[in-house]
């Protein structure tokens, strides 16, 4: 079993029948996933916000928060020297007054909330993670880069849960991704830039915006890989017959769907060379919806332009 280590309790005893048993199943699913389990490590924490903060660099440690598009960060992976930290919320394993509660349904969203965060550790263990740039990438290819290595990082831990730990809430709803998308870039567009005026800034938030929503988005077309959905195959009636998905979302699916389907799960290794490929294929893809977004972020004159307003007015 990996370690476990508590940090900022918040409530009563971690050594409840509950919590205890599913702690330790969470630290054993990352024991199970590591490449090297001696440096991998389950940390439950009663204030997520500061147990992140504390591994940061402290330069950036006011700039994060857990808030995410319309939910907030469940888990997370960080590199803490040569040992990967897993950490967790300690009211995942709190024990409930309510004598109905129902134990085996919350562990069953804890352990599946393990395994897709443990595949993060397989993949920074094998030193796959952290996308491909080069000293001539400019600033925005640079930016699609990362961007789509974050992606394929998501994709690839998701393909390596099964679908029998499905749980109700486990992804995003993908039209509720397309509402938000098309909000958030509107604030930022049509409220933020009217106030600062700063294009450098900007850009780097609409491109924030949408990597947050490709981020949500990639599970998803992971279930439908492993559901052995089709590329491009319609959605349920309701998402299909959503605006925000389809101006915001649909022209793009297909594209960022086929180029994930060639995307390898966690599992596997993958030589440098291909990952950089899939990564590039990827941000090609992600570039070409911004487009479709309305902005053109160009590396060849330094330039942002916003070319069209009508989906944010």
């Amino acid at each position: 079993m990996s370690d476990i280590r508590f940090e900022y309790p918040s409530s009563g005893s971690h050594n409840g029948k509950h919590e205890h048993s599913s702690a330790v199943a969470c630290a054993d699913i990352v024991e199970e996933a590591a490449l090297d389990p001696a440096k991998a490590v389950l940390v439950v924490t009663g204030d997520f916000d500061a147990s992140v903060r504390d591994r940061l660099p402290h330069e950036v440690r006011a700039h994060w928060t857990s808030t995410r598009g319309d939910g907030d960060v469940g888990a997370k992976v960080m590199a803490v020297g040569d040992e990967m930290h897993v950490l967790m919320h300690e009211y995942y394993f709190e024990p409930q007054p309510d004598p109905s509660f129902d134990y085996e349904q919350r562990n069953k969203m804890i352990q599946r909330l393990a395994r897709h965060e443990s595949r993060h550790v397989t993949m920074e263990q094998a030193g796959e993670a952290g996308g491909p740039t080069i000293d001539r990438d400019g600033e925005a290819r640079r930016r699609f880069l990362h961007i789509a290595d974050a992606v394929i990082s998501e994709y690839r831990a998701e393909l390596d849960v099964p679908l029998q730990y499905d749980v109700p809430f486990s992804r995003f709803d993908p039209k509720d991704v397309a509402t938000w998308l098309r909000d958030a870039i509107t604030q930022v567009v049509t409220v933020e830039y009217q106030r600062h005026l700063d294009v450098e800034r900007l850009a780097y938030s609409i491109a924030q915006m949408l990597e947050i929503a490709v981020k949500q988005l990639a599970p998803i077309a992971a279930k439908r890989a492993l559901s052995g959905e089709a590329v491009g195959a319609p959605f349920d009636a309701s998402t299909s017959a959503s605006k925000d998905w389809m101006e915001m979302v649909a022209p793009s699916w297909s594209d960022f769907e086929n180029a994930l389907r060639a995307v390898p799960p966690s599992r596997d290794r993958v030589a440098a060379e291909q990952l950089a490929r899939l990564t590039q294929q990827l941000a090609d893809v992600l570039n070409e919806w911004l487009r479709r977004l309305g902005f053109e972020w160009n590396d060849t004159d330094h330039t942002f332009l916003i070319k069209a307003w009508d989906l944010y007015t």
